[in-house]
């Protein structure tokens, strides 16, 4: 399983209505494990054009073009910075857009699990709000929708970059502020927020989380171990946690300052980013208006989207072939598919699809028993040790395993 590094960080809001006040620094950097499988698997269930059916072997081809530019490396989820540089827009924007929200999902339940047991196996149900198709937004909303427990649902706003310069910012950016700013309406009205900003180099994955400093939203920190000193492209001493916690910093004036970026800080991918909102517009109209927020409630927008998710399901696991074996005593249809798309000779990737989704004992009972036998399997890691690369994520019926270093499939892990 890799690691990304997480750099948190807290926002205040003042007046009536509540505007932002201050972004600053929450906790000295960590090292957070994430698997390469949540963040891939984001993909799984997206949504196709109006009156198109969702095929699996479109899915899976998309999956292994994702862990073909994504890698588990030493620990580290990297990026093919040179392959992505030299490829077509369109699938640049692809894999940065599924990246980070997959870095988002993959975040949110590292962190959960954190919180109950180091490593431990934590499943929470996240859905994009664009399933919910009948819901279309009127107004700013944010990407997903995380049941955290029955009737609790958190939101989350997610980015992903790759900066030209290889690292990720060393202090918060305004259109850091603005998107915040943007969804402020919309959490007040509805439901706490979190995002995320992934910075996804050739070297590592820098994920920087932002959350309200008061409210329920069950992510304070810290997660993850201690960080190690940051490789000499990173510049971390601007994001050190500020040693007061009651008196707020100034609001900074931003007339007179020069916002835009010097040309090796040109980010090569900006998905989801409105051009009025950024750096170098920030006096425009319309990034000075309050933004109006979606009024569709949050519980009508999940309960939507569960069911949109269902039917995509079932839509896989049609599509998937008549093939099935049985884990975890359910029956399940997929295929391995080589993650090898650009010269690699070695990784894979499982789509599988049960016919019905699994219990969360029955997920951790899985989880835990592939962990052990592909340990064994890998001559690197001790015999019985739970320590693996490969790593695992279910989402309703669809569960993805992420395994660098093979290169056969591995049916025999997975039957029972």
């Amino acid at each position: 399983m890799g690691c990304v590094r997480l750099r948190q960080f807290e926002w205040t809001v003042t007046g009536d209505p509540e505007q932002l006040d201050a972004v600053i620094p929450r906790h000295l950097p960590t090292q957070l494990p994430v698997g390469l499988a949540q963040v891939i698997s984001a993909n799984a269930l997206a949504v196709p054009l109006a009156n198109h059916t969702l095929r699996y072997a479109t899915r899976l081809h998309e999956l292994r073009l994702l862990g073909s530019y994504l890698v588990d490396s030493g620990g580290q989820i990297v990026l093919r910075r040179a392959e992505l540089s030299c490829s077509a827009l369109h699938i640049r924007r692809f894999i940065s857009e599924s990246a980070g929200l997959g870095m988002l999902t993959g975040v949110m339940q590292a962190c959960l699990g954190w919180r109950t047991t180091p490593g431990s196996v934590h499943h929470v149900d996240a859905l994009p709000t664009r399933l919910a198709h009948r819901f279309p937004a009127q107004g700013e909303r944010p990407d997903l929708l995380f049941e955290l427990a029955p009737e609790t649902l958190l939101a989350g706003e997610a980015r992903g970059r790759s900066p030209l310069s290889g690292r990720p910012p060393a202090s918060v950016w305004v259109e850091h502020r603005q998107r915040i700013a943007s969804l402020l309406a919309w959490s007040r009205a509805h439901a706490p927020l979190v995002v995320t900003w992934a910075y996804l180099t050739e070297t590592g994955t820098t994920v920087d989380l932002f959350t309200p400093r008061y409210g329920n939203h069950r992510f304070n920190g810290p997660f993850g171990y201690p960080a190690p000193p940051p490789a000499p492209t990173h510049t971390d001493d601007d994001l050190r946690p500020a040693r007061h916690v009651v008196v707020t910093p100034p609001e900074v004036d931003l007339a007179g300052i020069d916002t835009s970026l010097p040309p090796d800080e040109q980010l090569t991918l900006d998905v989801g980013l409105d051009p009025s909102l950024s750096p170098t517009n920030v006096s425009s109209p319309k990034a000075q208006r309050a933004p109006q927020a979606d009024q569709t409630p949050p519980g009508t927008l999940f309960a939507s989207a569960l069911a949109r998710r269902r039917t995509l399901e079932t839509a896989l696991y049609d599509s998937a072939g008549p093939e099935s074996i049985t884990v975890a005593g359910h029956q399940m249809r997929g295929q391995w598919g080589r993650t090898d798309l650009l010269g690699d000779e070695h990784g894979q990737v499982l789509l599988g699809v049960f016919d019905e989704p699994l219990s969360s004992e029955e997920t951790t009972r899985l989880v835990q028993r592939l962990r052990q036998r592909f340990a064994e399997r890998d001559d690197d890691v001790p015999s019985g040790n739970e320590t693996s690369q490969v790593s695992t994520a279910m989402q309703g019926r669809v569960f993805v395993v992420h395994d660098p270093t093979g290169t056969r499939p591995a049916w025999e892990h997975l039957e029972d």
